[in-house]
């Protein structure tokens, strides 16, 4: 049995089987632990709105997973930081996101189970307009007018280009990748085949969606590619052992 867990991105996960078996046995394989939205530093957090760490912990007491795969930190770079900056004023992205990057895998190796950690998928907001409307519709509500929420939209209008987006989706997965390798935890990701080689950071047009949506479109090669490179990062971990 193995667990995956993270936030929306990992839902791809879903289908796949990765133990043999016939397809229409998936659930008896594999498990998905994931909450819309859920970032890294909440993972990482006692108590957090989403609660996937309890969430995780129960999951992992009812089906004793073998192995575990983590999908996170997607949220944290695609919008966390954009919000953290409308609410605290401004942020240097590094350090900021490594130390919300460095608490999840921290807290992650505190359940003592052999994981193995996928990274981000390339950016699906690849318009200006489009990542003004996702930043606009994820933060909005937080703020108590929407005269409170264009005051601090306007504090971070120097942040939002795509060139900039895409360059901290780099930046994101480039830290991620080191504290793992640091850490000496199998990483893996998807950019390969779903990367624009000509926008660094950027996914390829057909895996972004015609309407507004940070996931990858879904189809046969997305979720081979998933099944493929867990199932390559899966042998490290038993090469490891």
């Amino acid at each position: 049995m193995m667990i995956f867990c993270g936030d929306s991105h990992v839902r791809p996960f879903e289908y796949n089987v990765f133990e043999g078996g016939q397809d229409d046995d998936v659930r008896k394989y594999s498990h998905l632990v994931w909450k819309a939205g859920a970032t890294a530093a909440g993972f990482a957090r006692k108590t957090s709105r989403r609660q996937l760490s309890a969430a995780f912990a129960d999951a992992c007491a009812k089906v004793g997973p073998k192995r575990v795969c983590f999908n996170l930190g997607q949220v944290d770079a695609e919008v966390g930081f954009y919000f953290a900056t409308m609410t605290k004023g401004p942020l240097e992205f590094e350090p900021w996101l490594t130390e919300r990057y460095e608490a999840f895998i921290s807290h992650a190796q505190s359940f003592g189970l052999s994981f193995v950690v996928k990274g981000l998928n390339p950016s699906t907001l690849i318009s200006e307009e489009r990542l003004k409307s996702y930043i606009r519709r994820t933060t909005i509500k937080s703020f108590p007018t929407r005269s409170d929420f264009r005051i601090a939209f306007r504090s971070i209008a120097p942040l939002v280009s795509v060139q900039q987006h895409a360059e901290r989706n780099v930046i994101a997965q480039s830290i991620l990748q080191q504290i793992c390798r640091r850490e000496t935890i199998p990483f893996f990701d998807i950019r390969d085949l779903t990367m624009s080689p000509s926008d660094e950071g950027l996914a390829k047009p057909e895996f972004v969606a015609p309407h507004l949506d940070v996931h990858l479109i879904d189809s046969f090669a997305l979720r081979q590619a998933y099944r493929d490179e867990v199932q390559s990062a899966f042998r490290f971990v038993r090469r490891a052992a």
